[in-house]
């Protein structure tokens, strides 16, 4: 069931997200004809500096929407179908809040995800001549060949526990306003109100609690062996240095993911108010 709510939610959503990557394309083409973001005014003529103007404006329009009409969807759309008139119906559905849940969660990631990536290649291409992109794919090479010689086949699990971590730091963002919204829909009145003053709660919290693990690790004494390990032991020693590091990151987020992931859960099934 879970896979067929995760395609009402990409089928929903791409309708409103799709049309407005499309508008970027075009404009990122527009501007790499118009050589957009290296062009000069000094010799431009009144019709031609104005067009440019308003290309280098709409483009800052569209890059900038892309950006917040993902994060506005994606909230919006947790409210509204879970939490709002729509709720009584989801509810009512033969799946899971867990499922629900979830299925708002994965599509929000995907959807950000691909929002970072259009945005960035989008301003990738506008600033890179072609003698720029030789370069550029000349220094990757280069860069890949250095990480080669030096972590050999670590450095691609390197790059797989950060993206994880990328990932699950995205996620753990989305639910925490997912939790915030529902204990604010708690209460009966000022509902928003109290999912911001939620929301803040929360970010003091993570806050403090990452201080306290902080301070707990920084007098944990075989941290020290560790660091000094790190920096001055040996390569074998450092690159399993880094491969704590990264992991033990990626076990607090999952923790501190699912923690939110079963609160919300919590209160949709046993406290959540629609009136």
């Amino acid at each position: 069931m879970l896979i067929k709510l995760l395609k009402y939610e990409f089928k929903f959503t791409g309708r409103s997200l799709l049309p407005i990557y499309a508008a970027l394309l075009v404009l990122t083409v527009l501007m790499n004809l118009g050589d957009g973001m290296r062009f000069g005014f000094n010799n431009a003529g009144m019709f031609e500096g104005f067009f440019k103007t308003m290309l280098i404006f709409t483009y800052s329009c569209v890059i900038s929407a892309v950006c917040i009409i993902t994060v506005v969807l994606l909230v919006q759309r947790f409210y509204k179908n879970l939490l709002r008139d729509e709720g009584y119906l989801m509810h009512t559905l033969p799946v899971s809040a867990a499922q629900n849940i979830a299925s708002k969660l994965i599509c929000a990631v995907v959807w950000s995800v691909v929002s970072l990536l259009v945005a960035g290649l989008s301003l990738l291409f506008i600033s890179m001549t072609f003698s720029n992109w030789q370069q550029f794919f000349d220094g990757l090479a280069d860069f890949i060949h250095d990480l080669n010689v030096a972590f050999g086949i670590h450095w691609p699990l390197f790059a797989l526990e950060t993206l994880a971590l990328v990932l699950l730091a995205l996620a753990s963002s989305i639910v925490e306003v997912y939790l915030a919204l529902a204990i604010g829909h708690i209460a009966n009145n000022h509902k928003i109100a109290c999912s911001i003053g939620a929301f803040i709660g929360l970010k003091v919290l993570s806050g403090l609690i990452g201080q306290l693990l902080g301070h707990g690790i920084v007098n944990w004494h075989w941290l020290n062996d560790f660091f000094q390990n790190f920096f001055y032991g040996s390569l074998h020693e450092q690159i399993a240095g880094i491969h704590m590091m990264l992991l033990g990151m990626l076990a607090v987020s999952l923790i501190y993911t699912g923690v939110m992931f079963v609160a919300t859960n919590w209160i949709m099934k046993n406290k959540l108010n629609l009136e």
